[in-house]
């Protein structure tokens, strides 16, 4: 590894990131990250591209997440638990100057719906898992890797008997079924759904 000498930076700033959902409710525990791009290598060499400086952390109970980062060219994302009504939210972009900034972040959509064998007799117990598919996620515009992930994994609710409930964020989803040892079934990809804002799917 070597050294890249990006030239002097602007001094850090105190900059307040608010999370809000619908209405304007707050989102506590939402990641926020913020990417403030930096300019390319002042001596000679190489191009170098994508360089950025990352500042990260949890709201608080209001909503709120405090970080100090030079003024400038930025990124904002707010990305939530797996199991929050709140889904992440679009990436902001633009100059990121002192002050609070507001973020949204939209409901998610609700997947739900009944496990039935061939013959249409009810599976009950059966583990429903939605996988999102490579290349489908809501662009983010963030650098690096490990917060959206393609190709994640998320386990339904199981509301008793044969049905389920899952909300999710936009996107294209394969539902996978793991049904009990009792039932014996293989593990089957039952549907692949694409999941537009805000519309729910049943199936």
């Amino acid at each position: 590894l070597g050294v890249i000498d990006v030239g002097p930076l602007p001094a850090a700033q105190p900059v307040t990131v608010k999370v809000v959902g619908q209405g304007g409710v707050a989102v506590p525990g939402a990641l926020v990250r913020i990417q403030r791009s930096l300019p390319g290598p002042s001596t000679s060499g190489p191009k170098v591209d994508g360089l950025y400086v990352e500042v990260h952390g949890f709201t608080n109970p209001e909503g709120l997440f405090q970080a100090s980062v030079p003024p400038g060219p930025a990124i904002v994302t707010a990305v939530t638990s797996p199991k929050s009504v709140h889904g992440r939210s679009a990436p902001w972009k633009g100059d990121l100057a002192a002050g609070e900034l507001t973020v949204l972040c939209p409901p998610r959509q609700t997947v739900q719906g009944v496990v039935e064998d061939y013959a249409g007799r009810e599976v009950p117990g059966a583990q429903v898992v939605l996988r999102r598919l490579n290349g489908t996620d809501v662009a983010t515009g963030l650098q690096g890797q490990g917060i959206v992930g393609g190709d994640e994994a998320i386990e339904a609710d199981d509301l008793g008997g044969n049905k389920f409930s899952v909300r999710v964020d936009p996107g294209t989803y394969a539902i996978w079924v793991q049904p009990p040892p009792s039932a014996g079934l293989p593990r089957m990809l039952v549907k692949v759904a694409q999941l537009d804002p805000g519309k729910d799917v049943t199936c």
